[in-house]
C-alpha cells in the first residue's frame, strides 16, 4: 500500500483562466381674399366642369373660413399654364380635405418632384402618422420652384389642431386660420393622399435626400477601453509588511490508532480570492492532499503521518465517489471596515436541506464583476454522467445571496477574467475540450437569469489562467491528456475584441502561439509540464510553468525509493517565460528561469525554480505598487514528511538538498532583476503554496495552501500587505 504513494500524490496538484422657404415671383396678389372662387379666379385657373367635389360656398364667413392671412410675399406675374392633374374621386370612406393653401397644389409636372421632397424631408417616425385630416384641391397649380419644406415645417400651418398629436414642431407662417375651413376628415397617410391627387405616381419614388432614419446597427458599446497605465514601482514589500487577516480553525478531532485525540482543520486552500473596495472574498477547498488520492484507478488511499491524515470516509459516512475525506467547502466573506469575517452558509444549507457546496468540489474561481461577487468550482461528479457532474456557480450582490446554479455542460472553473468591460471564463467542457466563455448574467428572471453563458473560444487543454493583453485575451492550458500522455500545456489567444466584446462567432478564431515542447523537447518531461498563472506587466506576458511531482511511470515500481528517485528525478522546478506581442501581431517569447536542454528558448536569467528544485508550481501572481510579485508551490516540507510517514530517511543521495520549506515569494520591478520576498511561506513552513494574489488598489491580499490538517500551523490563511 504504501507504493501507490509515490503514483497517487499527482493529483493533489491536479486538483488544486444625423428648407427653409422662399417666395415665389409667379403668384398673384391674393393675400386677404378668403372666397375660394375668388381666390381661383384671381389666379386664372380654369376649373373643370366635374371637380369630384363641392367648391364652399362663398358666404362661409369668418367664423366658418377666417380671413386668409397673406400666404406668401406673392407677385402679380401670370401664374404658368400648367393643366392641373385630373383627379380620381376619393372612395367616400377615405375623404380628401377641400381646401388647402394654394401654394401646396402641384401642377402636374411638379407632383413628383413635391412628393419626393415632401417624402424626403419627413422625419421617419413622422411619415406614417402625418396628413391627417389634409385636404388637397385639384387643378390648382403650384409653382414648381417653391422650395420645399418638411412636414414638421408645414403641418401646424395647414392642419394645427392636429399638429399637436401628429408633429411636435410646424411653421406658423402660411396659413395657420385655414383649419377652420376643413371639416373632421378620416386619417389618411402620406402614400393614400398621394395616390388620390396622383394615381399614376409609384408610391416607392426614391427620395433626393436620405430620409432621417436610425439604421439598425445592433447593441451600441462604448469603445474598447484604453490601457491603465501602470505606475512607476514603489517599496519593495517585506515579510514583516504582511499581517494575517484570519485561518482556518479545526473542525474535527481525529482519533489516531494509539487512542490519541488530535485537532484537525479540513479546510486546506484559499483556492480562490477576489476583493472590492468594501470586501475581501475567499472560496475554500478541503483537506486536497487526499483529494489527490482517490482518483488513482478509483482506489481509495490514506495517508498518515504526524502532520496529515487522510481518512477514507468522512466521519458522517458520505464521501463523494473518488474522494476520500472530502468535506463542504466554504465562502467566507471579509468586511474591512467592521475587520469581521463570516461564513456564507447560502451555499452550504443543512444536512437535511442541502446547499449546493454539497455537490462541489471546491470554490476553485472568483471575480468581482460590478456589485456582483461570483464563485465557481468543479463538482464533486467530476466524470461525465457521474451524479453531482457540473460546475457550481453562486453569485451574490453587495453582501446578499442571488442564488446558486449547476452548469452541466462542463466540470470546471479555473480563473475568471473581467476584460473591456465583459467577464469571462476558462473551463473545460464534458468532451474535455478546452472552453472560454462569456458570463451574460442579468437580473431579468431571478435566479434563473443570473446563470447565462456563452461559448467564445474553443482551445485544446483545459483553459487554466487567462489574461488580456493588446486587446486579446490570452490563455495558457491544462492539459488534457496529464497522465500518459500529451506534450505540456499551450498558450492561445483570441482575435482581437470588438467594442462589444467576444460573441460566439469568435470561438473557433484562437490561435496558437507557444508550445511548451518546444523549449522542452523530452516527451519524459514535457508531459508533465502544466501551464501556470499568467499576468501582463511593463508591456509584457509573464506566465511560468507547473510540474505535479511524483507524476511519472517509474520503471521499477516494486522499488519504493528506485522509483521515488525516478519519479522525483522527471518532476522538473518550474520555468518562467515573458513574451511580447509585436505590432504586426507576431510574438517573442524568451524563459528567463529554467533548463537548458536543447530547445528554442534557453534561461537567459538563472536557473529553474529560483534555484529551488523543490519550487514546481508557479500559482499566483499580482502587480501591487508597480513591483511585479510571484508566489510559488514549495513541496520540500510534503517529501519530508511523507519520507517520514512510509518509514524512509529525510533524505538519501539522488535528492536534492531542501532548502526552507514554505511557499517563496519573488518580485521584480522590471523584468530582469528579481529579489525574493520571502522563503519560508510567509514564517509558516507548513504553507507550501502562496495559492492566491489579489491587488485591491491600496493593497495586496494573499491566500495561501496548506493541507497539512494535523498540525497547528495547518490549513489555510488569509494574510494582507499594506
Amino acid at each position: 500500500m504504501k507504493n501507490l504513494f509515490v503514483v497517487a500524490f499527482a493529483l493533489v496538484f491536479a486538483a488544486a483562466c444625423s428648407g427653409g422657404s422662399k417666395t415665389s415671383p409667379i403668384m398673384k396678389d391674393v393675400s386677404g381674399t378668403t372666397d375660394f372662387v375668388e381666390v381661383v379666379d384671381a389666379l386664372e385657373v380654369q376649373l373643370p366642369d366635374d371637380l369630384g367635389f363641392e367648391v364652399p360656398p362663398a358666404d362661409l364667413g369668418e367664423d366658418k373660413v377666417g380671413e386668409l392671412p397673406p400666404l406668401l410675399d406673392i407677385k402679380t406675374d401670370t401664374p404658368p399654364d400648367v393643366p392641373g392633374p385630373d383627379l380620381v374621386t376619393p372612395d367616400p370612406a377615405e375623404e380628401v380635405v377641400a381646401d388647402v393653401p394654394v401654394e401646396d397644389v402641384p401642377a402636374t409636372d411638379a407632383v413628383e418632384e413635391l412628393v419626393e421632397e415632401i417624402v424626403a424631408d419627413a422625419a421617419s417616425d413622422v411619415v406614417e402618422d402625418t396628413k391627417e385630416d389634409v385636404w388637397y384641391p385639384p387643378d390648382i397649380p403650384v409653382i414648381p420652384d417653391v422650395e420645399e419644406e418638411t412636414v414638421e415645417d408645414v403641418a401646424e400651418e395647414v392642419i394645427p389642431d392636429v399638429a399637436d398629436e401628429v408633429v411636435p414642431d410646424v411653421v406658423e407662417d402660411l396659413a395657420p386660420d385655414v383649419q377652420d375651413i376643413v371639416p373632421d376628415v378620416p386619417e389618411e397617410t402620406i402614400e393614400d393622399v398621394v395616390e388620390d391627387v396622383e394615381p399614376d405616381i409609384e408610391p416607392d419614388i426614391e427620395p433626393d435626400i436620405e430620409p432621417d432614419i436610425e439604421p439598425d446597427v445592433g447593441e451600441q458599446c462604448d469603445p474598447f477601453p484604453a490601457p491603465t497605465p501602470e505606475s512607476a514601482p514603489g517599496v519593495l514589500l517585506a515579510p514583516g509588511d504582511f499581517t494575517m487577516i484570519a485561518k482556518a480553525e479545526p473542525d474535527e478531532v481525529y482519533t489516531n490508532a494509539n487512542g490519541q485525540q488530535i485537532d484537525k482543520t479540513n479546510q486546506a486552500y484559499v483556492w480562490s480570492l477576489a476583493a472590492d473596495d468594501e470586501r475581501v472574498w475567499a472560496g475554500t477547498v478541503p483537506n486536497t492532499l487526499c483529494l489527490a488520492f482517490g482518483p488513482l484507478g478509483g482506489t481509495k488511499l490514506t495517508y498518515e503521518s504526524s502532520n496529515a491524515v487522510c481518512e477514507s470516509l468522512n466521519p458522517g459516512g458520505e464521501t463523494p465517489l473518488l474522494f476520500p475525506d472530502w468535506r463542504v467547502p466554504e465562502i467566507w466573506m471579509y468586511d474591512k471596515a467592521a475587520g469581521t469575517m463570516t461564513l456564507r452558509e447560502e451555499v452550504m444549507g443543512t444536512p437535511q436541506d442541502k446547499g449546493i457546496a454539497y455537490t462541489t468540489l471546491g470554490w476553485r474561481a472568483s471575480a468581482v464583476y460590478g456589485d456582483y461577487y461570483i464563485a465557481a468550482g468543479p463538482g464533486t461528479g467530476v466524470l461525465w454522467g457521474l451524479p453531482d457532474y457540473g460546475t457550481s456557480v453562486a453569485v451574490f450582490k453587495g453582501d446578499q445571496f442571488m442564488g446558486a446554479q449547476k452548469w452541466t455542460e462542463n466540470n470546471e472553473a479555473r480563473k475568471f477574467l473581467e476584460y473591456g468591460g465583459k467577464l469571462y471564463m476558462g473551463s473545460q467542457r464534458w468532451d474535455a475540450a478546452g472552453i472560454i466563455v462569456r458570463w451574460d448574467g442579468d437580473e431579468s428572471d431571478l435566479p434563473d437569469s443570473l446563470f447565462k453563458y456563452t461559448e467564445v473560444g474553443i482551445i485544446e487543454g483545459e483553459a487554466a489562467w487567462m489574461e488580456g493583453y493588446n486587446q486579446r485575451i490570452y490563455v495558457i492550458t491544462w492539459p488534457s491528456a496529464f497522465i500518459g500522455g500529451g506534450d505540456g500545456f499551450k498558450v492561445y489567444r483570441s482575435p482581437v475584441i470588438p467594442d462589444c466584446g467576444l460573441t460566439e462567432e469568435h470561438a473557433d478564431q484562437w490561435e496558437l502561439v507557444f508550445e511548451y515542447k518546444d523549449y522542452d523537447p523530452d516527451p519524459e518531461t514535457q508531459n508533465l509540464a502544466g501551464g501556470g498563472a499568467m499576468i501582463k506587466y511593463q508591456g509584457a506576458l509573464y506566465f511560468g510553468s507547473m510540474h505535479v511531482p511524483f507524476q511519472y511511470a517509474c520503471s521499477d515500481p516494486d522499488s519504493l525509493i528506485s522509483c521515488s528517485l525516478e519519479k522525483y528525478s522527471h518532476t522538473d522546478a518550474i520555468s518562467v517565460f515573458r513574451m511580447v506581442e509585436e505590432d504586426d501581431g507576431s510574438v517573442d517569447v524568451e524563459c528567463l528561469f529554467g533548463k537548458d536542454n536543447g530547445g528554442l528558448y534557453p534561461p537567459v536569467i538563472g536557473d529553474s525554480g529560483f534555484g529551488n528544485a523543490y519550487n514546481n508550481y508557479f500559482w499566483s501572481v499580482a502587480v501591487h505598487d508597480g513591483w511585479l510579485y510571484v508566489g510559488t508551490m514549495d513541496y520540500s516540507r510534503f517529501m519530508a514528511d511523507a519520507l517520514a510517514a512510509y518509514g524512509l530517511p529525510p533524505w538519501f543521495p539522488g535528492l536534492a538538498p531542501y532548502q526552507q520549506y514554505g511557499f517563496d515569494l519573488w518580485a521584480t520591478d522590471d523584468g530582469d532583476t528579481w529579489v525574493e520576498v520571502s522563503l519560508s511561506g510567509l514564517g509558516n513552513d507548513f504553507n507550501w503554496g502562496a495559492r492566491q494574489m489579489w491587488d485591491d488598489g491600496q493593497s495586496l491580499w494573499l491566500g495561501t495552501a496548506n493541507p497539512f490538517n494535523l498540525s497547528p500551523d495547518g490549513g489555510w490563511e488569509l494574510w494582507v500587505a499594506q
